[in-house]
């Protein structure tokens, strides 16, 4: 964080950057910092990441991506901040580990919260593999050459979406700059890649093992930016796309979260795997639906 503020200062001339020490998981640290800094933009991005890491701590996971997503969401329209951009990962469409049922939980929230804010626009991006991230795959193929290898693979067939730090900051930019309330925008980086062949194409030219270890625990086999049965728009910006989210019914959204915090309250591992594996409440449309077949 300070090695950031000392470059943005003397790199690029920004000397207005101010390094803050506070934990999103404290409601009250949350609105402080908020109300004493007043952005008129907030970029979210403090979240857990690690798929397997996440699979064995998911009370950790709830309290920093859901329970803290909804502590700076909740401190940003008290602050009047004007654009909230969450950052989210494919691995919430459809999820099927920890970290991506956190991060639909939060781009729920986002989308909620944000539907009722009036001139206010807050909304979600949806990151592929960052391949250059610090903990990205390259970074690790290259040091497993430098140290000789093997280099690790999990599936022959496994495929995932990749993209540079470059373009997970212009989609966030975008969906700064675009960003109609209540959505998800993504950038399209298909096709696939076999990691497998990634791997062959960074080996090339050394004398290195490939070894297959297999999928570690809450990994999909293929991951995906959006649902093919959801309904995704193009938007000015070439190949960005906004993804509408299903509008859910707050009453339903706020006990859910309420029970989620009395379980990561509790450490209860279990209890919280079971609440994120359940349905966030109802969606808006289908308790319509529900209450019009019951009349």
């Amino acid at each position: 964080m300070i090695d950031l503020a000392v470059t943005l200062r003397r790199s690029h001339g920004v000397d207005t950057a101010v390094p803050v020490l506070a934990d999103i998981r404290n409601h009250a640290s949350a609105a402080e910092l908020v109300a004493r800094h007043r952005p008129n933009v907030v970029f979210h991005a403090a979240g857990y990441k690690h798929v397997p890491l996440l699979e064995a701590h998911p009370v950790e996971a709830a309290a920093t991506n859901v329970l803290g997503t909804k502590n700076m969401v909740e401190a940003a329209l008290a602050a009047g901040v004007e654009r909230f951009v969450s950052f989210s990962t494919d691995k919430a469409v459809r999820p099927t580990n920890v970290l991506g049922q956190t991060k639909a939980a939060g781009e729920w929230i986002v989308s909620s919260w944000g539907d009722e804010a009036r001139g206010q626009r807050y909304s979600s991006i949806r990151l592929a593999n960052v391949v250059d991230a610090t903990g990205g795959i390259l970074p690790r193929f290259r040091g497993q050459i430098e140290r000789g290898g093997p280099l690790t693979v999990t599936d022959p067939r496994a495929t995932r979406l990749l993209m540079t730090s470059t373009e997970a900051v212009g989609l966030a930019l975008v969906a700064g700059a675009v960003g109609d309330p209540g959505g998800a925008f993504w950038l399209d980086v298909r096709p696939a890649v076999r990691i497998l062949e990634l791997g062959r194409r960074v080996a090339s030219g050394h004398q290195i093992d490939i070894e297959l270890i297999g999928l570690r625990p809450g990994e999909k086999l293929h991951e995906e930016s959006f649902s093919e049965d959801g309904e995704s728009s193009p938007t000015p910006c070439p190949g960005v796309f906004r993804t509408a989210l299903p509008r859910m019914d707050s009453t339903r959204l706020d006990a859910w979260i309420s029970e989620l915090a009395d379980l990561v309250g509790r450490a209860s591992d279990e209890g919280v795997r079971a609440a994120l594996a359940a349905p966030h409440g109802l969606r808006a449309d289908e308790l319509a639906a529900s209450a019009a077949g019951a009349r």
